[in-house]
C-alpha cells in the first residue's frame, strides 16, 4: 500500500488552495517511531489531525480505529471518508462508515 504519501500531497494542495478547512485525518501506526511528518501534519490540520497509536508507550493513550472515534468524526455530515491501509483494515473501516449510514460513494479506497 501507499500508506498516507498521497494524502500528504492532498493536504499540502488543499492548504495551497485555500481549501484546507473541514478535513480531519486519523493516522494509524503501530508505535509513535512509526509517524512520520508529524509536525507538518500537525501544522496543516491542528485539531483534525489525530494519531492513533495501537502500541503506545507509557503516557500515550493506545487508541485504535473504531466505531466509536468514527461516528465521532462522521457526526453526520454529508463528507466523503478515503481509506487507506491493508485490505482487512479497509474492508472494517467501509463496514463501520456503512453503518454509520455514510452513503457508498462517499467511502473511497483504492480497489
Amino acid at each position: 500500500g501507499a500508506g498516507i504519501t498521497p494524502f500528504i500531497a492532498i493536504l499540502r494542495q488543499l492548504q495551497a488552495a485555500g481549501e484546507l478547512a473541514g478535513n480531519t485525518l486519523l493516522f494509524a501506526n503501530h508505535t509513535t517511531a512509526d509517524i512520520i511528518l508529524k509536525d507538518e501534519l500537525a501544522a496543516l490540520l491542528g485539531e483534525h489531525y489525530i494519531n492513533i497509536i495501537k502500541s503506545a508507550p507509557p503516557g500515550v493513550a493506545k487508541m485504535l480505529i473504531d466505531k466509536e472515534l468514527l461516528s465521532m468524526c462522521a457526526n453526520g455530515k454529508a463528507s466523503y471518508y478515503y481509506i487507506c491501509g491493508p485490505d482487512q483494515f479497509t474492508a472494517d473501516m467501509t463496514g463501520i462508515l456503512r453503518e454509520l449510514n455514510v452513503p457508498e460513494d462517499h467511502i473511497i479506497f483504492e480497489k
